[in-house]
């Protein structure tokens, strides 16, 4: 069951037979009730989850209050956490909570545990090959979204070559220290102009 899970997951899919083995071993599957909070915005990821069926929603603590912003839904086939625990320790903080939709049933896959397959040379080279390919893929998605037609903006009469992206992160700091960066390469010509809400 873990295979199939892998079989129809985000990235891992295109791994060979021997690594979804490996990493099916060491996946632990869980069906968590909805509103479980899997992951915590601000503590360290220790695992990533693979969805394989039902959703999971990300949601962003604001205001004083901590009340939830949704952020989006993780459904089936993907897979959250991932890049948190590639690297050598587990010393990476979740940057949103993650909560359980519905009907939801994953797979955990601990951290330590996948680090341990990766110290096969033969699993690490495959890895960071489907790495290079996820990475070209997204970097062609950027340049096509940079250089596409003009768009309306946010419901707004301009037009233009405006980007909009949502960080995760809503402290006053961000916008106090990236504005006038924001401001610099706005003022530089480019083609596209930043803006923060």
């Amino acid at each position: 069951m873990a295979k199939f899970a892998i079989d129809n997951a985000q990235w891992l899919s295109e791994l060979s037979e021997p690594l979804k083995n490996d990493i099916a071993g060491i996946m632990t599957q869980v069906s968590p009730s909805d509103g479980d909070c899997l992951l915590k915005e601000g503590e360290i990821i220790t695992r990533f989850i693979i969805v394989e069926a039902g959703t999971l929603i990300r949601t962003k603590s604001t205001g004083a209050d901590g009340s939830p912003l949704p952020l989006d839904e993780v459904g089936a086939g993907k897979v959250t956490g991932f890049l948190h625990v590639l690297g050598h320790h587990d010393d990476d903080k979740a940057f949103a909570n993650v909560i359980a939709g519905k009907d939801a049933k994953i797979w955990i896959v601990r951290g330590e545990d996948f680090r341990a397959i990766m110290d096969d040379p033969q699993h690490a080279n495959e890895m960071m090959k489907m790495l290079t390919r996820l990475l070209r893929k997204s970097s062609k998605i950027v340049r096509a979204t940079l250089r596409g037609p003009d768009v309306r903006v946010g419901g707004s009469n301009k037009t233009g070559r405006t980007l909009k992206i949502m960080c995760y992160d809503t402290t006053s700091w961000v916008k106090e220290n990236f504005e006038p960066q924001v401001k610099k390469f706005n003022n530089e010509g480019n083609d596209i102009k930043l803006q923060m809400d």
